[in-house]
C-alpha cells in the first residue's frame, strides 16, 4: 500500500473513533441520568423496565468500548505501516510508537 493509502486508512480509524467516543459519552449519560431516575424513587416509575432498560445501555456501552479498543490496535497498526513506507520514519521510532 501506498503511503496515501494508509494515510486514508488512518483518517477512516480516527474519524470512527471519534464517532464511537461520541457515542459511548451518550450512551453513558443516559445511563446516568437513568439511575438517578431510579434512585429518586419516582411515584409510577417502572423500576423493572427501568433496570432492563439499564442493563442494555451497560451491554451498549461494553461493545462499544470493546470495538474502540479494536480501532485502536488497528490505528497502532496502520500507524506502524504508515511509518514503513517510503517517505515515512526510521523503523525504531515506529516501534518505540506501539509501546505507547
Amino acid at each position: 500500500m501506498s503511503y496515501d493509502q494508509l494515510d486514508t486508512r488512518r483518517k477512516a480509524i480516527e474519524t470512527e473513533m471519534q464517532a464511537h467516543n461520541i457515542e459511548l459519552q451518550r450512551v453513558v449519560g443516559a445511563r446516568t441520568e437513568l439511575e438517578y431516575q431510579m434512585s429518586q424513587m419516582t411515584p409510577g416509575l417502572d423500576h423493572e423496565m427501568c433496570d432492563q432498560r439499564r442493563q442494555k445501555m451497560q451491554l451498549h456501552e461494553q461493545n462499544i468500548a470493546s470495538k474502540l479498543q479494536q480501532l485502536h490496535g488497528a490505528l497502532k497498526e496502520t500507524s506502524y505501516w504508515l511509518h514503513q513506507t517510503e517517505g515515512g520514519q526510521d523503523p525504531h521510532e515506529a516501534i518505540d510508537q506501539l509501546k505507547d
